[in-house]
């Protein structure tokens, strides 16, 4: 099998562990690196801890309903106040999340309902441009 040229990194943040292993397998399929996070609190440290390293994230794809905490829309909220252009894309299995249906105006530049395919993963990192 040929080697997958690398896409970017991604932060993935979702509550429940097996849908980030399912979204880091698919994810690595397609060449991206990802780290993948419970918690809201959590993918704020890993996205300033990666800056400060020197590193980044070519996108963030975050899980809008996380069970007692922090969901994607306040992670938005938090890190667009210290970075500009955030490539976030909100992910749901609920399509009524207002943030589903209008993702710009809560700060995400797409949306993705879950559960996902590969190519809708694919298409969704794709339509963030750089790669």
């Amino acid at each position: 099998m040929a080697e997958q040229k690398t896409q970017g990194r991604v932060l993935f943040l979702d509550d429940e562990p097996y849908i980030i292993k399912m979204a880091e397998s698919i994810l690595k399929s397609i060449g991206y690196t990802v780290k993948g996070v419970l918690t809201g609190d959590e993918a704020v440290m890993a996205f300033r801890e990666e800056i400060k390293s020197g590193g980044g994230f070519d996108a963030l794809i975050l899980d809008l309903n996380v069970k007692g905490g922090m969901g994607g829309m306040d992670v938005v909220k938090v890190l667009s106040l210290e970075f500009k252009d955030l490539n976030a894309v909100a992910s749901s299995g609920y399509s009524n999340d207002p943030a589903m249906a209008d993702p710009y105006s809560y700060g995400f530049k797409a949306a993705i309902k879950k559960p996902y395919t590969r190519n809708e993963l694919k298409k969704v990192l794709e339509s963030l441009g750089g790669n």
